[in-house]
């Protein structure tokens, strides 16, 4: 039977109530359920069994493939069924996310020998979701789950056995309160997080329990799609047969011959032995311009892409990318280091050079770019959308520039950086530029931020936090412009920052810390302020339009983008005189040793240096030169015959713009400013004459 191209409120490809069914070899797509169940929907449900059945391309709210309840036991048997394509349709909610849950199977069924492939749970972010593929009790045996998106948990409280979980994606994790035997999971994201166990499984990132192993399963073919393990694969041989199907998800015989079981939900042929690799840590090779077929093992073998390196990085292995375009969403795997910024020579990371060699992760067509799992570092690159953190994680992420685009989806996040959920971030020397929504958005976390420039964001930094005791966010030496709204709500550090350009508030409690330590607040403190203590107490040493003596900060050139102070500004040697707040440079700021006010200070002050850092290739040439609209040296879009950070921050804030071809910062003539043009743009820095 074909059930297809059907509407109901709830099961829009069949509705099934108290009802006991065999249904075999059945085709249930292209049906839709305003609320749940958009391929089948059954409740109080008898002995069913679908066999061989074909659930694809439905969509509903909950359960888009499968809906059933949580009763334990649920008589219901999903055999041999393909389970594809299915979609959870977004719920606006204030935060503009999607509450849509069980994109496969929603309650306590049991699948044997199926294939769930290509589901995805619609939600805030292009790549995710606010769903998974099964929330409830559901066991899975000798299934392959491949392909599938979510950004909460995949599967939530169900059983794995004998499973092979392998190229799916999760902003929260694969299994989450579950169980897993004889599997493997092999995904981009957490693996496994909350009260989960794991025997006798490989798993990405390594998880205690008797007989995990953490090395790669060596596939046929990962990239092919044909997850059967070759000879050699550490997985076969190696599980419990104690809990082994008698047949595999082709039907072969398991245990083998030799009374052996392998990991995952395809037996290997009896021949086939295991190998281990060495648990060495070890350095990986990326390399855009690459030919196919590297094994990454140094730069002349290096990968093509930086998922090749992601999919076989064991945890503490560093990865090293050149210089060049990637235009795929990455997931840092736990533990992982990335190091971007190569020109693909060098032997020691001290060599390289970010700003020299450009590496960009940007796809103007997605949100959420990168995702960052726990124990990760992220360094030296260019990203085109939205970084991530996911829960419970701790991340560096340093030397980087986070740009955005307008926004194009709407329900993505189009934030910059997002953490949430007990997760500790650093952002150490970052510029957060042009994104619709937040620069920095930070709920429920702890976040610290130096030496960092958020620029041009709708919300310069937003800080959403309920805890009474944790530290939301901590900010030094940064610089906040340009943003419709910033603020913290929470415990919050802010020193030497200077914030203009915008809105700023604070709203927190007595119980609560916030500290605003010489810093400059340009448009003082708006509406939304309550600081639950004398005002002295939490802003010290700082300027606050309309409470400061002073009617102007005096900054050098703002309208030019300069910060620092100008010579006979009032914040110079005027910030908190204790020692530990003195200007970390000799000599010190003008007159004395005290502290200027702001995120650079003036003349002679340390970070002021680092601001106006002098070329360090070619001596910037004097000259008088009169500005034309039409620049007459490719990429000196301000016009003064010098390629440098200037006219990067120009090219960024016109992101994604539309130009007629070849015009003004459309360096790639493709009428479009991005990563292509940004590329072009890297061969031109620091030149005096055009090409």
């Amino acid at each position: 039977c074909t059930i297809r191209d059907n509407t109901a409120e709830d099961g829009g490809g069949l509705h099934l109530v108290r009802c006991a069914i065999n249904l075999e070899r059945c085709v249930i797509e292209n049906n839709y359920a305003e609320d749940d169940g958009g391929g089948i929907f059954y409740t109080e449900p008898r002995p069913s069994i679908f066999s061989d059945c074909r659930i694809a391309k439905n969509q509903a709210h909950d359960g888009a493939g499968v809906y059933g309840p949580h009763e334990d036991p649920n008589p219901v048997v999903l055999s041999g069924c393909e389970i594809s394509e299915n979609k959870t349709f977004p719920v606006p909610s204030p935060f503009g996310t999607s509450t849509g849950s069980s994109a496969a199977v929603r309650g306590n069924s049991t699948l044997i020998g199926c294939t769930l492939m290509g589901n995805e749970s619609l939600g805030r972010f292009s790549e995710g979701s606010a769903g998974g593929l099964n929330f409830g009790k559901a066991k899975f045996l000798n299934c392959l789950i491949a392909e599938n998106r979510a950004v909460s948990s995949l599967f939530f409280g169900s059983t794995l056995i004998h499973c092979t979980v392998v190229k799916n994606h999760s902003y929260w994790s694969i299994l989450e309160d579950a169980s897993a035997t004889n599997s493997i999971l092999w995904n981009f994201g957490t693996e496994i997080l909350g009260d989960s166990t794991a025997t006798y499984c490989c798993i990405q990132s390594g998880y205690p329990g008797t007989g995990n192993i953490d090395y790669y399963p060596e596939f046929m073919d990962y990239a092919g799609d044909d997850f059967r393990l070759r000879n050699g694969s550490p997985c076969v041989d190696t599980g419990l047969p104690e809990e082994a199907p008698d047949t595999d998800l082709e039907g072969r015989s398991r245990p083998g011959l030799d009374g052996l079981v392998d990991i995952g939900a395809y037996e290997s042929i009896d021949s086939f032995t295991p190998t281990f690799p060495s648990t060495e840590e070890k350095t990986l090779f990326v390399r855009a311009s690459a030919p196919v077929g590297g094994t990454g093992e140094s730069w002349e073998t290096a990968f093509r892409s930086l998922q090749a390196a992601l999919v076989i990085a064991r945890p503490s292995d560093e990865i090293w990318v050149a210089a060049g375009l990637y235009d795929v969403p990455v997931d840092i795997e736990p533990g992982l280091r990335v190091y971007g910024g190569f020109a693909g020579t060098e032997t020691h990371r001290t060599e390289r050079d970010p700003v020299e060699n450009l590496t960009v992760i940007e796809d103007e067509a997605r949100g959420r770019m990168v995702l960052l799992t726990d124990a990760t570092v992220l360094d030296g690159f260019s990203i085109g959308g939205s970084l991530v953190v996911g829960p419970h994680s701790t991340a560096t992420i340093r030397d980087c520039s986070i740009f955005g685009y307008p926004r194009n989806e709407p329900f993505d996040l189009n934030g910059g950086v997002y953490c949430e959920e007990a997760s500790t971030v650093l952002l150490e020397r970052c510029d957060i530029s042009s994104h619709p929504d937040s620069g920095v958005l930070c709920m429920e976390s702890t976040m610290t931020l130096l030496t960092c420039s958020i620029r041009d964001n709708d919300y310069g930094v937003y800080v959403l936090d309920n805890s009474e005791t944790l530290m939301a966010i901590r900010m030094d030496n940064c610089l906040v412009l340009d943003s419709d709204y910033s603020g913290v709500r929470g415990s919050s550090v802010l020193r030497n920052c200077t914030v203009d350009g915008g809105d700023f508030s604070i709203n927190t409690s007595e119980s609560r810390k916030i500290e605003v330590m010489n810093s400059i607040l340009a448009d003082g403190i708006k509406e939304g302020y309550r600081p639950g203590g004398a005002l002295p107490d939490k802003i010290a040493f700082s300027y606050v339009q309309g409470s400061h003596p002073a009617s102007d900060p005096g900054f050098a050139d703002p309208e030019s983008g300069d910060y620092t102070l100008a010579l006979d500004s009032p914040l110079i040697d005027a910030g908190n005189p204790e020692e530990e707040f003195n200007d970390a440079c000799l000599p010190p700021g003008l007159g004395t040793e005290r502290g200027d006010m702001g995120a650079y200070g003036g003349p002679l002050n340390c970070n002021w240096a680092d601001y106006n850092p002098p070329p360090t290739t070619t001596p910037r040439p004097t000259h008088t030169f009169t500005p034309t609209a039409t620049p007459t040296l490719r990429g000196d879009f301000n016009g003064d015959r010098w390629i440098d950070a200037n006219d990067l921050l120009r090219m960024i804030r016109r992101w994604q713009v539309g130009v007629s071809t070849g015009t003004g910062e459309d360096l790639y003539p493709d009428s479009i400013i991005g990563g292509k043009d940004l590329l072009v743009f890297q061969e031109l820095w620091h030149s005096t004459t055009g090409p």
